[in-house]
């Protein structure tokens, strides 16, 4: 039950507050974990819950077998969300997260609310082939050096071979999840989207992110931020900010979230 004080679960580290009028789940970019999204509490205001979506094989559950197939893990990912999907919420996702995102709001069922809008920030539209192709032959070397080439680790990694020996297969495997993502057909989800991207992101052009307004049959949105792929962290400031107008825009009333014998 979403309440106060809720039990944490694997996929929930920090499960929504009952206070909150709009839930945001949060996933997180390769490679990552739901730490990316610590200290967003603050920028979103009290009446928005930040509930980052931690995967399996990090953090926490570093033990546990990570998923190398989109379609399995979204399956999983949505299982574990049902009962939390009982109030407003919105999904947010960065790079591999959004794509992530999409995938589990396109596999909830008809008898189930669905989020306010869908918000993705540094990914191409889920038809369009994936951008970060990862070769068979790319050493971790290799690999290193395009991911510190597009901001997505800190320079320092480089001289610390004992974390490169654990984030490197983290990498790969979520790489290859990607990759797994196949699609021959789409619908057009019945949720509204809004898109966030880099003025200067190698991976993700104008027409990639104007592509998304393919897959939805309601509202779309979409605004150019200064920065590279991974903008949010190079320009916080200017990403906050839209976030803030993103979210703030399905944001509901108190009486549209709380029942008749709830106090505000």
């Amino acid at each position: 039950m979403n309440v106060p004080g809720a039990t944490p679960t694997p996929y929930l580290p920090h499960p929504p507050n009952g206070d909150a009028l709009l839930n945001l789940f949060c996933f997180h970019h390769a490679g990552a974990d739901a730490s990316a999204f610590r200290g967003w509490a603050e920028h979103l205001g009290p009446d928005v819950s930040v509930a980052p979506i931690q995967l399996p094989g990090r953090a926490s559950r570093i033990r546990e077998t990570r998923f190398t197939e989109l379609e399995l893990l979204a399956a999983d990912v949505g299982k574990a969300l049902l009962p939390w999907l009982n109030r407003p919420y919105l999904f947010y996702g960065h790079s591999m997260g959004a794509l992530l995102a999409y995938t589990v709001a396109s596999r909830l069922g008809p008898d189930t609310l669905l989020p306010k809008a869908l918000i993705v920030s540094g990914y191409p539209a889920p038809h369009l082939p994936h951008t970060l192709e990862l070769q068979p032959d790319l050493t971790d070397r290799e690999l290193m050096e395009r991911l510190l080439g597009l901001g997505g680790l800190p320079a320092e990694l480089a001289d610390h071979q004992e974390w490169l020996e654990v984030l490197m297969p983290v990498i790969r495997d979520d790489l290859a999840m990607c990759a797994s993502h196949r699609p021959i057909s789409f619908r057009r989800l019945p949720i509204p989207i809004h898109v966030l991207a880099g003025q200067h992101d190698p991976l993700v052009d104008v027409a990639d992110v104007l592509a998304w307004q393919q897959h939805t049959s309601k509202l779309f949105r979409s605004e150019t931020l200064p920065g590279r792929h991974f903008f949010p962290q190079e320009r916080p400031a200017a990403f906050y900010a839209a976030l803030l107008r993103a979210v703030s825009a399905w944001m509901p009333s108190s009486s549209m979230v709380r029942g008749p014998n709830e106090k505000p």
